[in-house]
């Protein structure tokens, strides 16, 4: 673990388990997670407001939570629509609790955080088009919660990043509304086969390892018929393999160098400025999967990831500009 950042490894010797025998299906794994899961306690960070509603999805109600940062009197503010990381498995709205209220007070935005669909129950493209669902009610119907649909984001980590990117290719192809900029932080962009140096290099003792990624690949369905194939996965889901990701909106990818999927985003990130999408990366050194998310889970352990925070800071400022700026209207 030679050259990784200090803060980064006092976090995950705090946080790993390895009494614990690896689970041996994607249920047990996810059921697990669930459990390690807390509601918001009395010393959540403060918000303007936090609303839990339901908006309409293809086969029912998408439960949704929306931050209302602590500023909000009122008026209209710019919306990103945010995807959980967790493999397409794992993850409820409360994994991101923490992060997304600090996020949403210091880029003074507001954010709609979904709870979609999950594999293995509900396979590819479940999950996908809830994603899809809650940002077109933003979108459309989002002024009746004082979002403001010109200033409208997706964004997610890990696989989250990933929907972000789906969501983003839908909303082109279907033309029934846009998206200002995509946030995509450590996003997966591709299957694990044949696979890049930074899985096979990170594979283990990063956080996030090979073992899972396999896992959730597996649960997601976008490998198995009729969707696609270990060989040619479907390219809603491995998004780096999509013939034509032009037209997409501008983004931001968050890159840590001891990540497994660090190459598979950059790549993307490449892909999508060879046709002329506004493309922002921020490639951060030392530090593994989903260290900005981490930073803030960190501080509760009385630790600080120094790079974490400042991948926060770019990410804020990234926002900012774009979408608090007079000029955000150069997005679209």
């Amino acid at each position: 673990m030679a050259g990784l950042d200090a803060d980064f490894k006092a976090f995950l010797d705090a946080t790993s388990n390895t009494s614990e025998p690896r689970a041996t299906t994607a249920e047990e794994q996810q059921r697990r997670r669930d459990l390690e899961e807390k509601r918001p306690g009395e010393d959540a960070e403060t918000m303007g407001k936090v609303v839990n509603m339901e908006v309409p999805g293809p086969d029912g109600e998408v439960p949704v939570r929306i931050y209302y940062p602590r500023s909000f009197k009122g008026e209209a503010l710019p919306v990103c629509v945010y995807f959980h990381g967790g493999c397409w498995f794992m993850g409820r709205l409360d994994g991101k609790d923490a992060w997304l209220r600090r996020l949403s007070n210091v880029a003074n935005i507001i954010i709609m955080s979904v709870d979609y669909r999950r594999a293995p129950q509900s396979k590819f493209p479940a999950g996908l088009e809830d994603c899809y669902a809650a940002t077109k009610h933003a979108a459309l119907k989002g002024s009746e919660l004082s979002m403001d649909p010109k200033r409208l984001a997706v964004g997610g980590d890990s696989c989250g990043g990933n929907l972000s990117a789906a969501v983003s290719l839908l909303a082109r192809d279907r033309g029934e509304f846009t998206i200002a900029l995509q946030l995509l932080l450590c996003p997966m962009t591709d299957h694990y086969l044949p696979g890049t140096d930074s899985l096979r290099d990170n594979a283990e003792d990063y956080g996030y390892d090979a073992w899972l990624n396999k896992m959730g690949w597996d649960a997601y369905g976008a490998t198995t018929p009729p969707h696609g194939s270990p060989e040619q996965p479907h390219t809603l889901a491995a998004v780096l393999r999509h013939t034509d990701v032009s037209g997409v909106p501008p983004a931001l990818v968050v890159l840590g160098q001891y990540d497994i999927v660090h190459d598979e985003g950059l790549k993307y990130a490449e892909k999508l400025a060879a046709v002329n999408v506004p493309v922002t990366v921020k490639d951060f050194t030392g530090v593994g999967h989903n260290f900005p998310s981490h930073s803030v889970a960190a501080e509760k352990l009385g630790l600080h990831i120094q790079k974490g925070e400042a991948a926060v800071q770019d990410i804020v400022e990234y926002i900012k500009k774009h979408l608090h700026s007079s000029g955000h209207s150069d997005l679209q």
